[in-house]
């Protein structure tokens, strides 16, 4: 597939079969699960594979619940971009 540019951004075009996910929850859901060992995030020189990306996603999730966090709740993350999860605090 040849990239799109926007600007100095280049992004692939990826074709949906079927029907398309419901939200980007369940997008990564399907991915964490049928991608497993594919690369989902480059951040500099680490990679991280769906299944890590899917473990901590999993682990800020609980750290988010542990706080109160509860579904349907409105959550906002400054940090810089990278795999490293900041750890959520009660304000």
């Amino acid at each position: 597939m040849r990239p799109i540019r926007f600007g100095y951004q280049a992004c692939r075009l990826v074709r949906c079969y079927g029907d398309p996910p419901a939200n980007v929850v369940a997008m990564l859901s399907v991915s964490f699960d049928v991608s497993a060992e594919r690369i989902a995030v480059i951040a500099g020189t680490t990679r991280a594979t769906y299944r890590e990306f899917g473990e901590r996603t999993e682990v800020f999730a609980a750290s988010l619940a542990r706080i109160g966090v509860q579904k349907g709740d409105r959550v906002a993350v400054a940090a810089p971009n990278g795999l490293e999860v900041p750890a959520p605090v009660e304000s």
